[in-house]
């Protein structure tokens, strides 16, 4: 065999295997995706952040949408130590944010707080 037809063999199996990865991954969302969006689409959950284990803060995050089974589109806010709030609307973020779901009474509680602290900036 020469190289050109060893070449030609391996695009061939690169071509095979990009596809049966696409086939797999269709394959994958269309049986984990509505366990996924049972579990966290239209739910509110708190995800412990920081940069060390002395300081941490919490996310507020609220799920609207689960895309694959590893992101979804989320609200979020927190306030982070010496910088300040950092608020997502409507942004792709990690499944794996979504650790402990609370109470939408929780969150909307400290998504008041955060309001309130952003209108105290803003005046």
């Amino acid at each position: 065999m020469t190289i050109k037809q060893l070449e030609r063999e391996l695009l061939k199996k690169a071509r095979e295997r990009a596809r049966l990865m696409d086939e797999l991954d269709k394959l994958k969302t269309a049986q984990v995706l509505p366990a996924l969006k049972k579990k966290y689409k239209g739910k509110y959950f708190i995800y412990d952040n920081g940069y060390n284990l002395e300081q941490r803060w919490p996310v507020y995050i609220y799920c609207h949408e689960v895309k694959s089974e590893y992101e979804a589109i989320v609200d979020a806010f927190e306030l982070i130590p010496d910088e300040g709030w950092r608020i997502k609307i409507k942004k792709p973020e990690g499944l794996h944010l979504l650790q402990k779901e609370i109470t939408r009474k929780e969150y909307e509680k400290n998504a008041h707080i955060a309001i309130a602290e952003i209108q105290k900036l803003l005046s």
